[in-house]
């Protein structure tokens, strides 16, 4: 049967027998794809650039790679130009299917699978560049440019970011996530169902990363649980709780709600455990009230079912259904009281004593099964432990496991194939740590996306003696200047300490004496100059900010070295480098904080100075009249936190700015106009140019990009 796909024709018929050969009477099923998978690829690799890939390449060959296992994968990491054109879903979805979990997959690939969500939005043109940041933040490992290709605007030189374990993420939400729940549908599949703050659910297929579906609305405030159950007549159904103080019912298959919400409640609804009751029902049990009550209800007639169980004296923030020794299904609650208690919810009574020995809210349960065992309780809280009890004798199970930072919200129990039951727990510190649950000890170092501690927030470049480019960084947390070669990757000599607040701004100048030194701003709302070779404070600090100082470069003009600083007091001032006196008076016109600042040079000659802002502007200013030059240059979609200004090799003066929108944006600001948007999935913090190459400072650490020449013509 002759059909399209993809806007070209497929026989079907022919193309399923060929499957079914290549299954069935193939004894070497693994080889054949191997084989397919090489002379696909590589033919597709030698026509490249002129000749795109063929349409059953872009979507079937990951199919092929996973089908050929190691060896395959290992052909797509050797063609990084084929992985930056076949469809990061297809390879997402094969990868999760047959090789995640189950082998370690090739840098190149590790990295298009750990992007997936970025490059579904990405030009051509930033995929290599996305592919290239993914790749190093999970495997650690450099790029290859062993493979040149136009179809590229940018490239990763090289970086030092945050290590991320391989993860698919999934975007849709508007706000932040604050339940998670797994089901299984009627045809088998595994989906996840998540509430938002942005008061809707969504429903994702973990294999592909993608939403299935609308988003399920209703809810009027932030939905705070998600639980599955299973109805009587065979039905997956999902039960959700909100602030709206209501728990509804919904449908994954059609995306309905089902009934009318689950009102009657005095308070908020923190979670929502599902389990059967003794006539073999689902039931439900929702907290969260102000009067720390739990209620049961009947999900199939919308009724709750008996009195509350109360005990609790302030809000119910976590539950979980168990089975008891006896066969009997149990409840375990834990509450603002600091306490975990055990009901029956059949007889609406509490079992035995609260558990006790959290100093903080319990906001998280879960029961898990060790080998061979009776269930037991995991719960974690404000007081940053994880503590797991055994529910029968009322007792806790060894020590606390610690090693959070900030308060544990999340608790989940699994077992490996080798049957041992772990626990993972979320906290307040960002971090995710997976815990032996037999021993206590956690293993290996802890899952984080954390964005702050690991980043530069300023940073500037400056030739050293040697003709060396070095790169000046400054971090906001350790309040230290540290020195890298731009080359190697490599930091110089020790850190320059010494400031006694965060270090929000660098810049490096050229004395009159001819030493290169630094200027910083920090956050006592000062200026201060050093010498990066002694590690010294040049004179006094520079005062008249009433703010913290965000940004500071270096300008001459008319023989006179100045510095110009911006603050969170909305304004520019510039100071005469060698008195550290003000020269004129203070630059207005953006509405918040000035975040950035960087000179460049006009057309006319005249040096110009170029302000990003927290109100997601770009203004340019001359400093002598303290006029802005232009409109501003918008586009931006958050805080603009980085300028610096460059000239390409034509003479023509651009700008580059970097913004918490996760880009970097390269203006003609004589223009005022975009000329490229660069979309590095990381919120940037700082800027520094050299060559073509541009160094960012961001909130996943330090990364050093080449722009094409050809995209800045």
């Amino acid at each position: 049967m002759l059909d399209a796909e993809h806007g070209q024709s497929v026989y079907r018929l022919a193309h399923r027998t060929f499957s079914e050969h290549l299954a069935t009477t193939r004894p070497d099923l693994a080889r054949d794809h191997q084989d397919i998978t090489v002379a696909l690829t590589t033919s597709a690799d030698d026509r490249l650039p002129p000749s795109p890939p063929n349409p059953y390449l872009i979507h079937q060959l990951p199919e092929h790679a996973a089908l050929a296992g190691p060896s395959g994968w290992t052909t797509l990491d050797q063609h990084p130009r084929i992985l930056d054109r076949i469809s990061p879903t297809a390879l997402t979805t094969s990868a999760m299917l047959h090789a995640y979990g189950r082998i370690v997959l090739p840098p190149a690939v590790t990295g298009t699978i750990a992007a997936h969500h970025d490059l579904l939005a990405a030009t051509p043109a930033d995929r290599r560049g996305l592919r290239e940041i993914a790749t190093i933040r999970t495997t650690s490992r450099p790029p290859s440019h062993s493979h040149e290709d136009p179809q590229s605007a940018w490239t990763l030189c090289w970086a030092h970011l945050t290590h991320h374990p391989l993860h698919l993420t999934l975007t849709g939400h508007t706000n932040s996530v604050e339940a998670v729940a797994a089901f299984t549908t009627t045809d088998g599949r595994t989906l996840l169902a998540t509430g938002s703050t942005d008061d809707t659910v969504r429903i994702w297929d973990p294999d592909t990363g993608q939403q299935v579906g609308e988003p399920l609305t209703g809810h009027t405030n932030s939905v705070e649980a998600v639980a599955a159950f299973t109805t009587t007549d065979g039905r997956t159904l999902l039960a959700t709780g909100s602030t709206d103080y209501t728990v509804r019912i919904w449908d994954p298959d059609t995306g309905q709600q089902v009934g009318e919400p689950l009102t009657g409640l005095v308070g908020a609804v923190e979670t929502v455990a599902a389990f059967t009751a003794l006539d073999g029902r689902a039931s439900l049990a929702a907290g969260g009230n102000f009067d720390g009550t739990v209620q049961i209800w009947d999900p199939d007639t919308g009724r709750p079912v008996g009195s509350p169980l109360t005990g609790h004296y302030h809000r119910v923030l976590a539950a979980a259904a168990f089975t008891g020794p006896d066969g009997r299904t149990l409840l375990a609650t834990g509450g603002d009281d600091h306490t975990v208690r055990i009901w029956d919810p059949a007889g609406g009574q509490q079992v035995g004593e609260p558990l006790t020995g959290h100093t903080g809210a319990v906001k998280a349960v879960t029961a898990f099964t060790r080998p061979n065992e009776r269930a037991l309780l995991a719960t974690g809280g404000d007081d940053q432990t994880v503590r797991i009890w055994d529910p029968t004798g009322g007792q806790q199970v060894g020590e606390p496991l610690t090693g959070h930072t900030g308060a544990v919200k999340a608790v989940t129990a699994f077992t490996r194939p080798n049957e041992r039951a772990l626990l993972a727990t979320g906290g307040d510190d960002q971090t995710v740590r997976v815990w032996e649950a037999a021993t206590g000890q956690q293993i290996g170092e802890p899952l984080t996306d954390r964005t702050g501690r690991a980043g530069a927030v300023a940073m500037f470049t400056f030739a050293a003696p040697d003709e060396r480019i070095l790169l000046a960084t400054g971090s906001g947390y350790d309040c230290t200047v540290r020195i890298w070669d731009t080359a190697t990757g490599q930091q110089i000599g020790e850190p320059l300490s010494g400031h006694a607040s965060p270090l929000l701004a660098v810049t490096a100048f050229t004395a009159c004496d001819g030493r290169t030194l630094l200027a910083t701003g920090t956050a006592d709302g000062t200026v201060r100059i050093w010498d990066p070779a002694g590690g010294q404070q040049m004179g006094k600090p520079l005062t008249g900010h009433t703010g913290w100082v965000r940004a500071v470069t270096a300008i001459t003009t008319d023989g006179r070295i100045l510095l110009a600083s911006g603050s969170e007091d909305q304004t520019i001032r510039i100071w005469d480098a060698a008195t550290g006196r003000a020269a004129g008076s203070p630059l207005t016109g953006h509405t918040s904080a000035v975040e950035a600042i960087a000179n460049f040079t006009a057309l006319d000659g005249r040096a110009l100075l170029a302000t990003g802002s927290n109100d997601r502007t770009v203004r340019a200013w001359d400093p002598l009249t303290g006029q802005q030059e232009g409109e501003p240059l918008t586009g931006h979609t958050g805080r603009v936190g980085a300028v610096a200004a460059f000239t390409t090799s034509a003479g023509r003066p651009l700008l580059a700015t970097g913004s918490d929108d996760r880009t970097v944006r390269i203006w003609d600001p004589l223009q005022s106009e975009a000329i490229i948007t660069v979309p590095v999935g990381m919120q940037v913090k700082a800027i520094t140019p050299f060559d073509r190459h541009l160094a960012l400072g961001t909130t996943g650490g330090i990364a050093v990009i080449n722009l094409q020449a050809a995209t800045l013509q």
